[in-house]
């Protein structure tokens, strides 16, 4: 046979066996398939209506408890009422009883108000009951777990402690007034209360602003500085030496 054809033959040979190879390695079943990636898992931030007052532990370091609804509020999902800071009667067109008009000064009634007359958690609801600190309010976002929620037509936040208690704060906004009140020559009171931004929380605290004392803490998702004499929500708290 003649040597070159010889070699020609052998070469086709090789590679049809090589082929043959690859095709069966194309059909392994030993190949590594894609993994099925799972759900992430979804947080059950639920909760049940309940128009009984209660306070709530909540597993915070402090021992704080906090109250299952709002002060003025007939179920934890009303906002309840609204209040000026330092004020114990609900939100009106009247001045705010804290400004004094003829030296155009607010009345200093101490840097927190916490238990004192100027509390309306305490004058309304007894002692013991009290408007949390802006401490309060930071340590109860620090130490819960917390997500959007709607009870019962409020939107609001559910926070949940570590023990798995949970209560929820719902929006509902702040109130002020617009316009004026006229005595001369007759009396006219043109002065409109307003409800603003109700798809938001502004719960007042009891510490005044330091620096300015036409302002106090408010929390409104997080330490948000207000003039006094807005309305807004409050939720009451017992402090654990107030817990019998």
């Amino acid at each position: 046979m003649n040597k070159n054809l010889f070699n020609w033959m052998t070469i086709l040979m090789v590679a049809i066996v090589s082929v043959g190879f690859v095709s069966c390695g194309d059909d392994d079943d030993t190949i590594e398939k894609p993994q099925a990636t799972e759900e992430p898992e979804t947080k059950d931030y639920s909760i049940t209506l309940s128009t009984t007052r209660e306070f709530v532990d909540l597993a915070l370091p402090s021992g704080t408890k906090w109250a299952n609804m709002n002060v003025g509020a007939t179920s934890n999902a009303d906002p309840g009422g609204y209040y000026r800071w330092g004020e114990t009667s609900e939100f009106s067109a009247k001045e705010y009883t804290l400004y004094n008009e003829t030296t155009s000064e607010y009345e200093n009634i101490g840097r927190d108000i916490s238990g004192t007359k100027y509390d309306v958690a305490t004058m309304l609801w007894g002692p013991g009951c009290k408007m949390p600190s802006i401490e309060q309010f930071v340590e109860l976002r620090q130490y819960c777990d917390y997500g959007a929620y709607t009870l019962s037509g409020y939107s609001g936040y559910v926070f949940i402690g570590r023990n798995g208690n949970r209560i929820f704060l719902p929006h509902g906004g702040y109130m002020s007034i617009t316009g004026t009140q006229t005595f001369y020559p007759s009396y006219e009171d043109h002065r409109t209360i307003n409800l603003n931004e109700p798809d938001k929380q502004y719960y007042w605290s009891s510490s005044d602003n330091t620096e300015f004392n036409s302002q106090a803490w408010a929390w409104h998702n997080g330490k948000y500085n207000m003039g006094r004499s807005f309305g807004c929500n409050v939720r009451a708290i017992k402090e654990k030496t107030d817990i019998q």
